[in-house]
């Protein structure tokens, strides 16, 4: 985990602008350097993780004619230094090996790494420069023009804020309604872009081109025509474990007791026997019935490992969501990511890295609209109606009711929870694949859940100087769970049915046969108790009369009947409220000098 902030002048003559970019210190605290030249300056702050010494940014190579600025991991950069014959290199670390593939390859070896990574790559004898982006946008880059100028950087807010650069109200009350975040380029912000995953970037006088790299979409046609197994999953899981466990300094895994940590911690087990390599932290938060807890408790004792139980602290959750917006810069998920802060926070210093299970549920099927989409499909098959049988009738769903809410998800574009609790408008337009899991499967990968979570988890783990690694998103991993044929994702009748045969050698078979559950964390508990200064917040936004009173009035609604149910677009006001005070914040800073 680095970060780094930079402009680059698309002409000779260019006004220089003077802007003094907020630090990034959180990012990288092991390291700070600068770079300038005639055409571009650069600052980066590093975290050290592989490489030590060796691994200094911005980086020269050898042949003095290429510079990098590298955030995120190179996951085989020991193969890919061996194919190069330049095992001299390994010593060197990732970011040195990526540096040398480049510089004696061009900039579409890109396509021979497996890892997370932004990247501004300068071609210092031509002048211009790439801005590049890993396979699922793992890591965050964002950039903005400016008379003439492109400012880039790992976070927005190192970025200038100037009189053309504005909240998106249009954005804001789309997200309201649809429960769904602008997908890159787009941002909430005008004049403020994100690099969209998979591209090149290419950056030359006053030309901008943009190249796919990567295509989910050419991969699964080409996997489409193999059989693949639950062994070819399992296999490249335990590989893609095996290479985010390289690292110079201690990892642990987040464990929620749930089907995805599980199956990885069961996957270590497997892997390293008695003696896993990293430390397990659970995440508490103060609930009637426990059953998490409970639950990863006794996971843990089957184990036989040691379960290391963090407190959520429910008393400061203003002051911390706060805290947090000024790392996320955009609106973000509620009260789980204030959670996340505080897990991260524990951490900070002792463990730098840790594992995380997401991603499995946008490549497995493990939310109940996945389900609908997966459910329409095996309807129309005849050799798929003995395993439709059996999800059908776990999920308590009538031929008629799996019809109605799918075909009313189609009209909506996919608007509303992934739990399927609302299902509300969108303006994205959806692209119809070759089936409708595939098709939902897409829009979560690419425009809906992974994005965000992805975001989340990245600004909360680089506030508090900390790298997350997320196995189920290496990319052969996603295409090859992607491919897997219904009776491989649904084989007892439930999803993530390949996690639930790793889980089940080592578990007993029952311990997850149960719907996926939306309410592991008690968000509106948790709410009602700050009641007061809610609806504060609710009577300052609706004086600004830019969003919809609709929303105000639903909130309201639930804040007063008191049932616990989805709370989520309480939040959003919230949140929305704490987006508006951070851009104020933003605006007066842009003010000072470079």
């Amino acid at each position: 985990m680095c970060g780094f902030s930079g402009c680059y002048f698309l002409e000779k003559n260019c006004v220089k602008n003077k802007f003094n970019s907020i630090n990034l210190h959180h990012r990288g605290p092991d390291d700070f350097q600068i770079f300038r030249n005639d055409f571009l300056k650069v600052n980066f702050y590093r975290l050290k993780i592989l490489g030590g010494s060796y691994g200094k940014q911005p980086m020269l190579s050898e042949n003095k004619r290429w510079m990098l600025l590298f955030n995120g991991e190179i996951y085989n950069y020991i193969e890919i230094a061996k194919e190069m014959g330049r095992s001299d290199l390994i010593k060197k670390g990732d970011t040195r090996v990526l540096l040398e593939l480049l510089a004696s390859e061009g900039v579409n070896a890109i396509k021979k790494t497996n890892g997370m990574f932004s990247i501004v790559l300068a071609d210092l004898k031509k002048k211009k420069i790439f801005l590049i982006r890993d396979r699922f946008g793992t890591k965050p880059l964002y950039y903005s023009i400016q008379k003439r100028i492109i400012y880039f950087a790992s976070e927005i807010k190192s970025l200038p804020i100037e009189k053309n650069t504005e909240v998106n109200f249009n954005k804001i009350n789309n997200y309201l309604k649809s429960e769904l975040y602008p997908a890159a380029p787009n941002t909430f912000f005008s004049n403020v872009f994100e690099i969209k995953p998979g591209t090149i970037n290419e950056f030359e006088k006053n030309k901008i081109k943009s190249k796919k790299y990567y295509s989910l979409e050419k991969k699964l046609i080409e996997l489409d025509n193999k059989n693949l197994s639950l062994s070819d999953f399992e296999k490249a899981l335990e590989k893609s474990i095996m290479l985010r466990l390289r690292s110079d300094v201690p990892i642990s895994l987040h464990f929620s007791g749930g089907v995805d940590s599980t199956a990885i911690l069961c996957k270590l087990k497997e892997m390293f026997g008695e003696k896993i390599p990293i430390k397990v932290y659970f995440l508490k938060y103060k609930k009637k019935d426990d059953f998490d807890l409970r639950r990863a408790k006794k996971i843990c004792k089957i184990l036989n490992q040691k379960l290391i139980v963090i407190n959520f602290k429910e008393n400061k959750i203003f002051s911390l969501a706060q805290k947090t917006q000024y790392f996320m810069d955009e609106p973000f998920g509620g009260i789980p990511t204030l959670g996340m802060s505080q897990l991260n926070k524990i951490q900070k210093k002792k463990i730098p890295v840790s594992l995380e299970g997401q991603g499995s549920d946008e490549i497995l099927s493990g939310y109940f609209t996945h389900v609908l989409m997966a459910l329409k499909d095996m309807k129309k098959k005849k050799e798929e109606q003995s395993i439709y049988l059996k999800v059908r009738n776990n999920f308590k769903l009538t031929d008629k009711k799996i019809i109605n809410l799918s075909n009313l998800l189609y009209k909506n574009n996919f608007g509303g929870s992934t739990d399927g609790s609302k299902i509300s408008p969108s303006r994205i337009k959806i692209k119809k694949q070759n089936n409708n899991l595939r098709t939902i499967e897409y829009f979560n990968i690419k425009h809906n859940k992974l994005p965000r979570v992805l975001r989340f988890h990245d600004r909360i783990s680089a506030g508090y100087s900390r790298e997350l690694r997320f196995p189920f998103l290496d990319h052969n991993v996603v295409e090859i769970s992607l491919s897997l044929k219904n009776k491989y994702k649904f084989g007892n009748g439930f999803p993530k049915y390949p996690l639930i045969n790793i889980i089940s050698r080592h578990l007993p078979a029952n311990i997850f046969k149960e719907k996926k559950r939306s309410n592991s964390v008690p968000e509106f508990q948790i709410l009602l108790k700050n009641k007061k200064k809610i609806f504060k917040i609710f009577k300052y936004l609706r004086n600004l009369k830019k969003i919809k009173d609709i929303y105000f009035l639903n909130a309201e609604k639930k804040l007063m009947s008191k049932k616990n149910s989805n709370s989520f677009h309480i939040w959003q006001i919230i949140n929305i409220y704490l987006f508006l005070k951070h851009f104020e914040f933003l605006k007066k800073r842009s003010l000072s000098k470079f």
